[in-house]
């Protein structure tokens, strides 16, 4: 007696896996992207208090993340986002990622960016850019219209 698999059933098999695997792969995919978006939650409120201590001693806002990370800091914890900081306020719909301080800044405003630097975040069409401004306001740009998709 041969107590074997027969091709057919091993194509089967395979097939099975294939089908399991397509199906699995991006949802997961979609998972770790939303996932990831928690390092720039942290790193933005982080950033937050940090300009709060700084308004508190300096009498303005800094424009420079380096100065509240430390030296060369520009990225967020997990390196997954550009952390960058604007002297305008921004509203959901804008587009964060082209947002810059104006020629004259206002220092006693912020709003607080951060834009995706992995290649995995920058498949996130979702949530192109995330951003806070110094009165609390969370927003974001990208596919999704509600910013509390994308917080």
């Amino acid at each position: 007696m041969n107590r074997g698999y027969t091709l057919i059933e091993l194509l089967v098999v395979m097939m099975i896996i294939g089908i399991l695997t397509a199906i699995a792969f991006p949802a997961y995919n979609s998972y770790v992207r939303t996932a990831s978006r928690s390092d720039a939650h942290i790193t933005i409120q982080n950033v937050a208090v940090l300009q709060e201590r700084w308004m508190a001693q300096f009498n303005r806002y800094t424009d420079s993340v380096s100065d509240l990370l430390g030296a060369g800091a520009t990225s967020s914890a997990e390196s997954h986002y550009t952390i960058k900081i604007v002297h305008s306020q921004l509203d959901s719909g804008d587009d964060c990622a082209a947002a810059t301080t104006p020629a004259s800044p206002n220092r006693r405003q912020y709003t607080i960016i951060a834009t995706p630097l992995s290649t995995s975040q920058q498949a996130d069409a979702d949530c192109t850019c995330i951003f806070m401004t110094d009165v609390g306001f969370r927003g974001s740009s990208g596919a999704r219209t509600d910013p509390a998709d994308c917080w």
